[in-house]
Formats: C-alpha cells, structure tokens, sequence
C-alpha cells in the first residue's frame, strides 16, 4: 500500500482538527457487517452512507454545507467542501424495513438487527481546488478506513467535476464476508460530475473503481431552504428519502452550527436514519 510521508501528514493533520467530533460519532457505531449486503464484492460497508461531501448532507457549488446544495446518500457529488468547514454524521441501517438504533452484537446471522456508520470530514482550500478528506468507522472495534474527494479550481458554471477515491488505509470487511485481509481491494476510485440544473436540482452521476464499477447517479430536489429529497442508483440498485436542516446553533464570528436529519430507504427497504452536525 503507498504510504507517502506527506499522506500520513496530511491525514494527522485532518484527524486532530475532527478528533473530538470522530469519537463522539464513533459511538453510534456498532460491532458487526452489513447483514443487508452480506455477500462477496458487494461493499457492504459503503452501501448505506458515503462519507463524502453530500452523504446525507446538503453541500453548494461554493463548498458550504447547505441543504440548498445537492445531496446524496451513499454516492458521490463533485462539491468538496470548501477550507475551514468540517462535518460529524451518524447513521444506522436496518436490516428490515423498521426504524432501529444501533444494537449490541447477538449470537444471530452478522450478529445485529442493525449497523451504524459513523463519519467525520473536514475541508481543506488548496491553490488549486478545494479537498475533502474523512474518515469512516464501521464498528465498535474501529474498523475504519479514509476517504478524499478533489474539486479542481474550475470556470464556475452549471458543471462541476471532482475525483475521489473510498476505501484508503481501510482496516475491516469492507468488501464484504471473507475479504477482512484483503484491505488493498477496497479503494475504490472514481470521476463524478454534478450539473445545477436550476430551480433547486441537482443532478450527479460518475463511473469508477471496485464499488463504483457499474456507475452511479443521483439527484436532489429542494423542498425550500431547508429541505430536500434525493434518490440515487448506487450501481446495485436504488436508495432514497428526505433531509433537513433541523436546528441552527449559533457560534460566534460568522459562524454557525447546523443540525441535520436524514431518512430513507437503502435499497428499496432497508430504512435508513442519519443525525449530523456541519459548521
């Protein structure tokens, strides 16, 4: 696996700046794989949240946390959140179509009813674009693994690129049962595109690497400022549900504290519940 010094500096960095905001998200995250995508190369572990810009959270085109921008759930949209802005999500998955919260491991299939997700993200402003690097906790032994997302300095239009990547230094089950020593296999790289097609919309779709192998796309609608729909194909089929802003807490200097919800169904039936917080 690369290990470049500069990596490493650079994901200490990140990993300081979000520490405390990780671990309190990494509470909600519970022992055990995705029952639901249980099977060889299925990537359970990124079928429900990304982890990326967008996840389950608004972001615009000038890389702001904003549900006015577009969304997604577990795939990608090409707007890096901007330098100086960082993210905290918790999300759980059940493995039927009622809402859980994340449960203690059980001598029963992968051992829950349920599986929580926890990520933290941070911003980064570049001379040339803007970066985004987080991290994912998969279970309560720390699983984890990193993921970036690079929006180059671009004329600003209707189009937006960005590349990214999944998967990197991951530690864990990542591909699914089996596969917990073959870390490598799991980086998934990709190219997105997201076009603002006005009125609120949003529409992304991408092509890639392992998870991101069969395309993906997705498109967000606003239900005013505050609120938007999504539903995306994941490459393995279809997720969707409504987000929101649910409170704004303010900090000071400019600067505020937004509390986001999300709920949904990964797959179809699957429900889906994220809580968040972006400044």
């Amino acid at each position: 696996m690369l290990c470049a010094p500069s990596v490493f500096t650079m994901i200490a960095y990140i990993t300081r700046k979000t520490a405390s905001i990780a671990l309190a998200a990494c509470l909600v995250a519970t022992a055990g794989a995705q029952q639901a995508f249980g099977v060889h190369g299925q990537y359970a572990q990124f079928r429900n949240m990304s982890g990326l810009p967008g996840g389950s959270f608004g972001v615009n085109q000038d890389g702001d946390p904003d549900m006015s921008g577009a969304m997604a759930i577990s795939t990608p949209i090409a707007y890096s959140l901007r330098g100086g802005h960082y993210v905290a999500i918790g999300s759980n998955t059940s493995y039927d179509s009622r809402l859980r919260f994340p449960s203690k491991p059980k001598l029963k299939d992968f051992g829950v009813t349920s599986n929580g997700t926890a990520s933290a993200m941070a911003g980064i402003s570049t001379s040339i674009g803007d970066l985004t690097v987080g991290m994912n906790v998969v279970s309560g032994a720390f699983e984890n693994c990193y993921n970036v997302l690079f929006t180059p300095n671009q004329p600003k239009g209707k189009f937006t690129l960005a590349v990214g990547a999944e998967g990197l230094f991951s530690a864990g089950g990542f591909i699914g049962p089996g596969f917990h020593s073959d870390a490598d296999r799991a980086i998934s790289a990709f190219g997105v595109g997201t076009f603002d097609l006005g009125k609120n919309i949003y529409v992304s779709g991408g092509w890639g690497t392992s998870r991101f192998a069969k395309g993906f796309a997705n498109m967000s609608v606003g239900l005013g400022p505050r609120a938007r729909v999504t539903v995306e194909h994941d490459g393995y089929g279809w997720n969707y549900g409504i987000g929101g802003e649910v409170a704004k807490v303010r900090m000071g200097h400019g600067r505020d504290i937004h509390v986001t919800a999300f709920l949904g169904k990964i797959q179809g039936r699957y429900a889906f519940w994220s809580l968040g917080i972006a400044f």
